[in-house]
């Protein structure tokens, strides 16, 4: 089994934000520390190209994003 993490890149928002980015590393470390995933199962993942985000985005916030 492969399990993508992408933890590593944490953006840094408000305390209060509605999106708290460390459930994505507290969950691996759940997953690990549980032994429901081995730790060499965790890849991370390639970044997506700009055609990539725009087959889910509009292109022009794809553009504004990057």
């Amino acid at each position: 089994m492969r399990v993508f993490v992408t933890d590593g890149f944490e953006v840094p928002l408000p305390a209060d934000h509605r999106f708290p980015m460390a459930k994505y590393r507290l969950l691996r470390e759940r997953l690990t520390a549980d032994r429901v995933v081995p730790p060499e199962a965790f890849q991370i993942p390639h970044a997506a190209s700009d055609d990539i985000l725009a087959s889910a985005h509009d292109p022009r916030y794809v553009a504004a994003v990057v």
